[in-house]
């Protein structure tokens, strides 16, 4: 128990350590943004020119956040039961691990099919 409950402490701090991670940034057009969050984007930042100057507004996707956590608990998941099936005489049938396979592969799809289109849409640096 101990250690799938590790599983979901860890999958919050690697979501929390990608929201150091920017992996798009769009100058043009105006407002410029940079966003945060791996595989999803769940932080972005964004710079606003006002008369007072320039401005920066945070804004947060909580809904994006969990996705994210839900997909490194998947990985964490799918580690463990892969190394438990490895280390044991008798196979382990899980259908939680077709769950994970799947929902890991389907938003690393999503993800990279997002990212494109919006690179395509918008010039990314």
């Amino acid at each position: 128990m101990f250690l799938y409950s590790t599983i979901v402490v860890a999958s919050v701090a690697v979501s929390l350590a990608t929201s150091l991670l920017s992996w798009a940034h769009v100058v043009y057009p105006p407002p410029e943004v940079w966003n945060y969050g791996l595989p999803f984007v769940w932080r972005a930042v964004i710079f606003v020119a006002s008369p007072m100057g320039t401005t920066a507004e945070t804004v947060w996707t909580w809904f994006a956040f969990a996705l994210d956590v839900l997909f490194f608990m998947a990985i964490g998941y799918l580690v463990v039961t892969l190394y438990q099936r490895r280390h044991r005489t008798t196979a382990i049938a899980s259908p939680g691990m077709v769950l994970s396979v799947t929902y890991v592969a389907f938003v690393l799809w999503i993800s990279i099919e997002a990212y494109l289109s919006f690179c395509n849409l918008r010039q990314c640096a």
